[in-house]
């Protein structure tokens, strides 16, 4: 029996020098906003690689998992909604599909999947050129 395609990734890159973006998270909301914001990314590579789904569910799953409070929803949705406003994540599909992605984030992972046979990806929610060994999936196949 065939094994079946792995989705995520077992673990992300972190360039030690990050751009403004990133610095102006942790000006507005200090080291916690810096660590949520990467909080998020482990969630988006660990999970479908290179998205993840936001919405009050996931808000909830995401302070569950991460041993945070109910007080630090509006908290972790600020931060959300900053970065989305600084183009961490993008604007665009948030606003289609409450989906959290971007470009980077998308050009890592596949990057990082470039010698897998192949990857499912999602049409719908590509910022960046394909890999050959893509395979496109409509949303509703999912």
């Amino acid at each position: 029996m065939a094994r079946p395609l792995k989705t995520g990734l077992e673990y992300f890159g972190l360039d030690c020098k990050l751009d403004d973006n990133f610095t102006m998270i942790q000006n507005d909301f200090g080291l916690k906003g810096f660590a949520i914001v990467i909080k998020l990314y482990q969630m988006i590579y660990g999970e479908y690689g290179y998205y993840c789904e936001w919405n009050k569910n996931s808000l909830l799953r995401f302070l569950s998992v991460n041993h945070l409070g109910s007080c630090d929803e509006n908290l972790v949705g600020d931060i959300v909604a900053s970065c989305i406003k600084r183009g961490i994540f993008s604007k665009e599909i948030y606003d289609r599909y409450r989906i959290l992605t971007s470009r980077g984030i998308q050009k890592r992972y596949f990057a990082a999947l470039s010698r897998r046979t192949a990857i499912e990806v999602r049409k719908d929610l590509l910022l960046v050129s394909v890999p050959k060994n893509a395979i496109i999936v409509d949303e509703n196949s999912k």
